[in-house]
């Protein structure tokens, strides 16, 4: 059974992704509940990585990354997306009041799981009265 969940999730995983990225693409304007869907997304993420570390242990992904070339191509590829998204939020969280370190602290030791509730604390700020007067929010 663990094996075929395996080999199926990554394929199902793509479907809502997809519809979720091309749903917020469409869209003109993002709604006043669009903070949900990343938070949604981190209680997926989270539910899957707890599963994961009581069926793999805490350190059970450094393995992973590095068993060879493509293990290592995968780390990278998440650290300079990390990155990225990094630097492109940090100045819109600084105008929507969020102190960046406790973010930053949460995004190193859990990856998408903290990017997720960043992005999402953030998109709820930036729905808020007193953030809208900044045009570049």
């Amino acid at each position: 059974m663990k094996n075929e969940l395996f080999l199926t999730l990554p394929a199902i995983a793509v479907a809502p992704l997809l519809l979720a990225l091309i749903a917020a693409t469409a869209r003109k304007q993002s709604g006043p509940s669009l903070y949900l869907l990343p938070l949604g997304l981190a209680v997926a993420f989270g539910l899957w990585t707890g599963f994961a570390i009581a069926t793999e242990g805490l350190f059970g992904f450094w393995n992973e990354h590095v068993r060879n070339a493509w293990s290592n191509q995968i780390w990278l590829d998440l650290l300079l997306a990390f990155g990225l998204c990094w630097a492109l939020m940090l100045p819109k969280m600084r105008l929507a009041g969020m102190n960046p370190w406790p973010w930053l602290l949460l995004l190193l030791c859990t990856g998408s799981f903290g990017l997720l509730l960043a992005t999402s604390r953030y998109l709820f700020l930036v729905r808020q009265p007193e953030n809208r007067k900044h045009p570049s929010i």
